[in-house]
């Protein structure tokens, strides 16, 4: 059984386009982090019938004890840091994790959206197939000349590679990386994983059953349009090109 870990509402429109291409039902993973979604719009999402388990990612449990022992850290010197290892993920990420992702198939594809998060640690650690999904803004090629650790994940920083997984879908188990665009310059590395897979195509696929999922998730089955209305975008819905 498959699995789609997502963060936002335009991640989640690409997990419903794939997972409806899917010959059996995946688990969806909705990391409440970033959006703080709430338990309703879960629930919305498992009414679709579409995926076989629908679970919120939250991490307030731990991230205040987490982000103090982090700060301790901040500026050991590599010989400190060793002592030190996994011991402070092994804590605090690996049983919070290890619950909510329980039902999960660690040895079939797990479809991540974002590998900054701090779930990916235990998605790393535990499941073979990983495939890495660049967001069709391009943002993969911005994110390997543009540093992104800002804040309490920049001390996670002196772990990286040896204590915990190297970002930008560098890990050992990420097979493959699906974009819904090419890219004219990106190091071999990502170049000999990189498969193209348009958003509009797996789209169409199934476009009627997409619509119908998405108008339930959003409670706008019945939403009525005057011919006066105005539309407001809040993000554009595609750039890069």
């Amino acid at each position: 059984m498959k699995s789609f870990v997502v963060l936002t509402y335009y991640q989640l429109m690409h997990a419903v386009a794939c997972a409806l291409t899917l010959k059996e039902k995946a688990n969806l993973y909705f990391s409440q982090n970033y959006l703080d979604i709430s338990e309703d719009f879960l629930e919305r999402i498992r009414e679709t019938g579409l995926f076989y388990k629908v679970v919120g990612l939250s991490q307030k449990e731990y991230v205040v004890p987490f982000t103090e022992e982090l700060k301790k850290t901040k500026g050991m010197s590599e010989e400190e840091i060793d002592a030190i290892g996994n011991s402070i993920f092994e804590k605090y990420l690996e049983p919070h994790y290890a619950e909510l992702f329980k039902d999960a198939d660690f040895d079939d594809e797990i479809y991540v959206y974002n590998d900054f998060q701090r779930h990916y640690y235990y998605i790393a650690k535990h499941f073979k197939n990983i495939i890495g999904v660049e967001d069709g803004y391009k943002s993969l090629a911005q994110q390997i000349k543009v540093h992104r650790f800002k804040g309490n994940h920049k001390l996670v920083e002196p772990f990286l590679g040896k204590y915990y997984p190297e970002p930008l879908y560098k890990y050992k188990n990420v097979k493959k990386i699906v974009s819904s665009c090419d890219f004219e310059k990106l190091p071999e590395y990502y170049r000999e994983k990189l498969e193209v897979v348009d958003f509009n195509d797996l789209v169409e696929k199934n476009k009627v059953r997409f619509v119908e999922i998405l108008l339930h998730i959003f409670k706008l089955e019945d939403l009525e349009i005057q011919t006066d209305s105005a539309l407001i975008l809040g993000a554009p819905l595609a750039r890069g090109k």
